[in-house]
Order: C-alpha cells, then sequence, then structure tokens
C-alpha cells in the first residue's frame, strides 16, 4: 500500500472505549472532511472510509482512523488519508493558471520565450501554493474533528 498523502496524530488522556463510535458517527453526518464520505470498515481500532463523488469532489480518495493506547496510557489517534485526485486537480488547475498567464502574455506582445517563462513561473508558485494551503486546511479539519470527537465522548 502507498505511503498516505497525510497522516495526523492526536494524543488524549481519556479512555477509548466508545470513541470509534463517535469517529464513525462523525464519518457518516459529514463531519470529518465534508460530504461524500462513505465508512466502509470498521473495527475496534479502526475505521476505513472512502469517497464517493467523483474527481471534483473535495474530500480525500479514503484513509483510515486508528486509535491506540501509547507506553503513557494516553489514548493516541491517528488519521492517515489518501488524496491524490485533490492533488492532481490542484496540478491541473495550476496548469491552467500558467497556461492563460502566457496566452495572455503572448497577446499583450511578448516575446514567446518571455511568455512561456511567465506561464511556468506562475504554474510553479500557483501549484506551490494550493499545495501547501490544501494541506494545512486538511490537517485543520482532521485535528478539529478529532478534538471534536473526544470532546463529545468526555459526556
Amino acid at each position: 500500500m502507498a505511503e498516505p498523502s497525510l497522516r495526523v496524530i492526536v494524543r488524549l488522556a481519556r479512555n477509548r472505549q466508545t470513541l470509534t463510535d463517535h469517529v464513525v458517527l462523525g464519518l457518516v453526518t459529514g463531519g470529518l472532511l465534508g460530504p461524500g464520505l462513505v465508512v466502509e470498515g470498521r473495527e475496534s481500532t479502526c475505521v476505513r472510509f472512502r469517497k464517493t463523488g467523483g474527481f471534483f469532489a473535495n474530500a480525500p480518495d479514503r484513509g483510515e482512523i486508528l486509535i491506540s493506547t501509547d507506553p503513557n496510557g494516553e489514548t493516541q489517534v491517528e488519521c492517515r488519508v489518501w488524496c491524490w485526485t485533490l492533488i492532481a486537480r490542484w496540478l491541473l488547475v495550476g496548469c491552467g493558471v500558467g497556461l492563460l498567464v502566457g496566452g495572455l502574455a503572448v497577446l499583450a506582445g511578448s516575446t514567446r520565450s518571455t511568455a512561456i517563462g511567465a506561464g511556468l513561473v506562475v504554474a510553479a508558485v500557483w501549484n506551490a501554493a494550493a499545495w501547501l494551503i490544501g494541506r494545512s486546511r486538511l490537517r485543520r479539519q482532521i485535528e478539529a474533528f478529532l478534538h471534536n470527537t473526544t470532546y463529545l465522548k468526555a459526556f
């Protein structure tokens, strides 16, 4: 199996007795990463989910949430997601923006080599920014979900 695109680990000083129930409830109601996720399998220490939407759905392809106890007795919740279609979509948009900038530069009277260079630079900057922003947004969503799940468990 390929390495996940993103891995988030949260440590909790609480019992993990019903934590998987709350994780499944959050996934089913769309609280983790938005709508379009379906729970594939559930075990006592792992919940697996996948995306049901197509290429343009704003959710990871698949993922798993692992619940374990570390040697200190704290509960460790690890979320691994595979989001290759999101990354491909970010790259396609960046390439489209680069092509648009190159085409506009040619129409404005620049030479072809200058227009191609400008388009490549804009596409590279756009792709890097989209990757960093998208990855940090996804990490914040996962951390917020995991912390909220543990908050629900406290009641």
